[in-house]
């Protein structure tokens, strides 16, 4: 049951024309409004993305430039430092040398790069610029190392180096300074550089040759390297720009990079993308809202279009259906000024032509009646009418029935917008009303024998036992309730029944008492005629139909009943019919 309702419930959803519509119309649109938002975003995201790297690499480099004037300072005050250094000029009476930013001392070499004087003396100076001396007698200008350790206090530091020239612009020594990570205020300033240029979304680092943080905000990843990132890879081939890709922390930033004159160094920067691209999709967010209200308020408005314009359908349909069950009175009213109001026209110009021809029919059918009534020969028409008025029953109904197909068939050509295909329809419609009401005018089966219309069922069939039988000299008794009510069609088929079987009984029974018994149980009329004659055998009559048992079965069993005829040479008749009382 539960499958065969929900298959109903199928059924009814996809062949609503009402839903097709709907379908039809708002897949596509929502599918592009989808389409829409989805690329949309899509290129609402480019656009910042590549302001953004625009940005971060233009800051990149003005960060870099910045770097490359505080390298400068830092490298004039060591040519400074390192002169007085070589030239002996340390202040006497024991105060200490002082090295300025480079808090892990100064040294002095020749231009063999061999050790002259260091500030503070000490072991861990020798071969210290070994990397650098060949870019400082090539270029004679200063440099930069990569991250090493302090070999006094194990410290990550960098060394700075810068010529010391002649009057005539030879190279006459190098000096060397060396300023620790966490304590010099060279890198100190740096820090103060670089967290200055950023905000609260985005930082800038700076790292050497290799990868390897000089400064950055979160000291835990002081020693983390770059090396292979591809703004690291950018700025060691002195490129300047900015990619979309995630820091060290896993989160996705825009990168910008820049290389920092003179040195190995690279300048990175960072902005996150989600606080870029945040305000975005909020907008993107309010936008879909916008959207989607939108569509709410079309659907809206299509439910109440659609409804305007399948209401004159609906009614035809209903129409339709009224005009089958025989309410030739109802008519439509569509005022659309369309073909639908033109078909509701039509329809009620059809019922009008089925009440006028109804109407001639029903006067047609009791014209015909009377003459009926007259007739001399009345058992005979009777069954005559009663087998034409089956025949004209089955067939009205089949005409009726086409009436119903033929309106379905016009609704959905009209729901197609195919007038020419809906009149056809209607035309086949009203030919089929025509021929329904033309084969009506044969239906005789109201037309009853005179004792059941004046007496009823009983008394007919007592008046029968009393006019025949019980004169014939056979003792007769009727066992029936006298308030025995049933549809009329029902009693004249018990009726022609039971009169063929008292037949069979007077004229071949030979019978001295008969008994009728008429009874009814549940939803089942049953009548017997029960007889005390010769009797005969009854397997041989039943399979030749003689004595019209096959016309008492054909009519037993049009009314969804069943004949039992029981019978033995000289052990009398039964004869039992059992018909529904609802079947009719």
């Amino acid at each position: 049951m539960i499958g065969i309702h929900r298959s109903a419930v199928k059924r009814v959803v996809f062949t609503s024309l009402q839903t097709k519509i709907l379908f039809y119309a708002f897949v596509p649109f929502v599918l592009v409004i989808v389409i829409i938002v989805i690329v949309g975003i899509q290129v609402f995201e480019r656009v910042p993305q590549r302001v953004a790297q625009q940005r971060e690499s233009e800051l990149a480099r003005v960060v870099a430039g910045q770097v490359e004037l505080r390298l400068a300072e830092a490298g004039s005050t060591l040519l400074g430092l390192g002169t007085a250094l070589m030239n002996r000029q340390v202040q006497a009476g024991g105060r200490a040398f002082d090295s300025g930013p480079f808090d892990g001392g100064i040294a002095v070499y020749d231009p063999d790069g061999v050790l002259l004087r260091a500030q503070p003396a000490g072991e861990g100076w020798e071969g210290l610029i070994s990397r650098e001396l060949d870019t400082l007698l090539r270029q004679r200008r200063p440099t930069c190392s990569d991250i090493l350790r302090d070999p006094r206090s194990a410290e990550p530091a960098l060394v700075f180096a810068v010529p010391l020239l002649t009057e005539q612009g030879e190279v006459q020594g190098v000096a060397a300074g060396m300023a620790t990570l966490s304590t010099s205020p060279l890198i100190g300033s740096f820090a103060s550089l670089l967290e200055s240029a950023r905000n609260r979304s985005g930082y800038a680092y700076l790292v050497d040759g290799r990868g390897k943080f000089i400064y950055h905000h979160n000291r835990s990843l002081w020693g983390t390297s770059l090396a292979g990132t591809v703004p690291m890879m950018g700025a060691t081939y002195g490129l300047n720009g900015a990619v979309l890709t995630r820091d060290v922390t896993g989160q996705r930033v825009i990168t910008g990079y820049a290389p920092v004159a003179g040195t190995n160094w690279a300048l990175i920067t960072t902005e996150r993308w989600r606080v870029i691209v945040g305000p975005l999709r909020l907008y993107s967010l309010v936008l879909l809202g916008v959207l989607v209200c939108g569509a709410a308020a079309s659907v809206l408005l299509v439910l109440f279009a659609v409804g305007r314009i399948l209401k004159p359908i609906r009614d035809l349909t209903r129409g339709a259906e009224r005009i089958a069950a025989g309410q030739f009175d109802h008519r439509i009213v569509a005022v659309t000024g369309d073909e639908i109001e033109d078909l509701a026209s039509r329809f009620n110009s059809m019922a009008d032509s089925l009440k006028s021809l109804y109407r001639g029919l029903e006067e047609k059918v009791a014209s015909r009646t009377a003459e009926v009534l007259q007739q001399q020969r009345r058992l005979a028409v009777l069954e005559e009418r009663s087998r034409v008025a089956r025949d004209l029953h089955d067939s009205v109904s089949q005409s009726l029935y086409s009436v119903t197909l033929f309106s379905e068939a016009a609704r959905r050509h009209l729901a197609a917008k195919d007038v020419g295909l809906a009149e056809r329809s209607l035309d086949h419609l009203i030919g089929a009303s025509r021929q329904a009401l033309k084969e009506m005018r044969l239906m005789v089966y109201e037309l009853r024998p005179s004792e059941l219309e004046s007496r009823g069922l009983i008394g007919a069939l007592r008046q029968r036992l009393e006019s025949v039988e019980k004169r014939a000299g056979i003792e007769v008794s009727i066992d029936a309730p006298a308030n025995l009510v049933l549809p009329d069609y029902l009693e004249q088929e018990l009726y022609s029944l039971a009169q063929e079987a008292l037949n069979n009984a007077l004229r071949h029974g030979k019978a001295r008492s008969l008994r009728l018994s008429l009874h009814r149980r549940d939803e089942v009329i049953q009548l017997e005629v029960r007889d005390d004659g010769v009797g005969f055998e009854a397997s041989r009559l039943q399979s030749t139909g003689g004595m019209g048992i096959r016309g008492m079965e054909e009519r037993a069993h049009a009314r969804g009943g069943g004949l039992l005829v029981e019978s033995a040479p000289g052990q009398g008749t039964l004869v039992r019919v059992r018909i529904p009382t609802g079947k009719g």
